[in-house]
């Protein structure tokens, strides 16, 4: 036997935990067959019986609202917070701009270099066309320097 419990049979048990005073006259009969539990229903002695009240319908429309209201604040606060706290941290954001910058002057740089290989290319051509076909009667307009402007034509193949 254990020392120092309590045992449920010394417990007293209090059932009459209702003040008659507060129950409608149906059930103020201690002998009374009907049970009445707390629910958002009309009650028994009601012209409809057992119908949903219009409490039930207040607390549901309360329970949607929460719900609804609840929601929004969550999605609202989770988008301050993805806007506050950045998914990049902004040395590395600077160092990827940078690199971008470099890559698009390294592009530059090399499109410049096979623009003037295609033109001094184009000139050469130009001047060994002119050497072989001295009948050429088309004119030439003048450069700024005074010197004729290369003219590009484009006789078929490869460039």
């Amino acid at each position: 036997m254990v020392t120092g419990a309590v045992s449920c049979r010394e417990l007293p048990f209090y059932t009459d935990h209702t003040h008659i005073g507060h129950l409608p006259k149906e059930l103020r009969n201690p002998a009374s067959s009907v049970a009445r539990y707390k629910d958002y229903r009309e009650p028994p002695w009601s012209q409809n019986k057992y119908d949903i009240s219009k409490d039930f319908w207040a607390v549901l429309a309360a329970r949607l609202a929460f719900v609804i209201v609840f929601q929004n604040l969550v999605m609202f606060m989770s988008d301050f917070v993805d806007w506050v706290i950045p998914d990049i941290p902004k040395d590395i954001s600077q160092q990827i701009h940078k690199e971008k910058v470099l890559m698009v002057e390294l592009f530059m740089r090399e499109e410049q270099g096979k623009q003037q290989l295609l033109d001094t290319w184009m000139e050469k051509e130009c001047q060994s066309s002119e050497l072989c076909n001295n009948h050429n009667t088309k004119a030439r307009p003048e450069a700024s320097d005074g010197h004729p402007a290369p003219v590009y034509e484009y006789h078929g193949g490869a460039l």
